[in-house]
């Protein structure tokens, strides 16, 4: 089944679903109970330090939301889909910064790090393996 066989097929729907999906999720990431959600896994007798836990769930979340983004709007050109890369980027920088205002949060520059990089590195992921499919599926919805 092709990838986004179930995604709506006018730019205003995937544009709304997008938004939707990035609402939903800025909370999850910014909440103050995250840091201890992280120490109770480690009390669950995880051997990963709590800290190196919050980067994997740093670059778990960012790479599932740019990807997830990218699949909804499908750009079809580079222009469009850098603009897109530009979107997902100043998000996953605003978050980290607005940790300095949020209690029980913190703004890590390592944290800030991985939002990055697994942005890009979704992008780099959906630009050479996942675009050609949802531009497949596309063609095929059109016609």
């Amino acid at each position: 089944m092709p990838i986004s066989s179930n995604i709506p097929h006018d730019p205003q729907s995937r544009f709304w679903l997008a938004i939707a999906a990035f609402t939903l999720l800025t909370p999850l990431l910014l909440h103050p109970s995250v840091p201890q959600a992280l120490r109770s896994l480690q009390e669950l007798g995880l051997t990963l330090k709590m800290q190196n836990i919050g980067y994997l769930a740093h670059i778990l979340a960012y790479f599932v939301a740019s990807i997830l983004v990218l699949t909804i709007l499908q750009p079809r050109t580079i222009e469009h889909s850098l603009l897109l890369l530009s979107a997902l980027l100043t998000h996953g920088v605003a978050t980290e910064i607005a940790q300095l205002w949020i209690p029980a949060r913190d703004f890590d520059t390592l944290d800030l790090f991985c939002n990055v990089t697994s942005i890009v590195l979704g992008w780099v992921v959906w630009q050479l393996c996942l675009k050609p499919h949802t531009q497949y599926a596309s063609r095929l919805n059109e016609t």
